[in-house]
């Protein structure tokens, strides 16, 4: 079994837990968050460490790493990731057992795939992406770093989605489109043109709403 300590101590670090839990190929050491947020010593039964004390009690060679932060703000999300990186730490993938891949994908680090996802063939994961249940990704499409795409996506065939993109429940993207760098695309939309970067488009078919500040965090609520 791989020992693993993940990154959180929210919601989506419970559902994590249990994932792993229940995997039967990991096991969870501990939880861990930036020290200002604790405010308890426990979490499904696990003691939550501060992060800056991380290294000394859990070196890098031993444990590996998996990041619960949800979209919030998708920037903390990457944040952490190098942060976590810097401290010399692998990471590992998470992949339902459920998840159809038909053949072989190249993909990263720090991805969480959930239940009943359809990867077609060719294609290309990133890291640091949560793809939640229920999603197909359509052949010869790549997904960078850092996105999240939320439950029931349909994606279609050659579609490239970059970097720090959040993708809305029950969304459709029709094929041979490109999602550029931290788009936000709200739940139920139909993408049929490619999007501009920072930009917040929903609808269906989806326009964009406005522009999102590149000085701020990309908040999402």
């Amino acid at each position: 079994m791989i020992d693993v300590i993940i990154f959180g101590c929210g919601d989506l670090a419970k559902q994590v837990y249990h994932y792993l839990n229940a995997s039967k190929k990991f096991n969870v050491i501990c939880f861990t968050v930036d020290k200002k947020y604790i405010n308890s010593k426990y979490l499904e039964g696990k003691d939550i460490i501060p992060f800056e004390d991380i290294e000394s009690k859990f070196p890098a060679k031993r444990y590996k790493f998996i990041t619960a932060i949800g979209y919030k703000n998708m920037r903390i999300r990457n944040k952490i990731y190098n942060d976590i990186k810097s401290k010399g730490y692998d990471f590992i993938n998470y992949i339902h057992e459920s998840v159809i891949i038909n053949n072989p994908i190249n993909i990263g680090s720090n991805n969480l795939i959930l239940s009943n996802v359809v990867i077609e063939p060719n294609v290309r994961i990133g890291s640091n992406n949560i793809i939640y249940s229920n999603t197909v990704i359509g052949h010869d499409s790549t997904l960078g770093d850092n996105n999240i795409i939320s439950i029931g996506n349909n994606i279609a065939g050659f579609t490239k989605i970059k970097t720090g993109c959040f993708i809305g429940i029950g969304s459709t993207i029709i094929n041979n489109l490109t999602i550029e760098d931290e788009s936000l695309i709200g739940a139920g939309s139909l993408i049929i043109k490619s999007t501009e970067k920072l930009g917040l488009y929903t609808g269906v078919p989806a326009k964009k709403l406005r522009e999102i500040d590149s000085n701020v965090g990309i908040e999402i609520t």
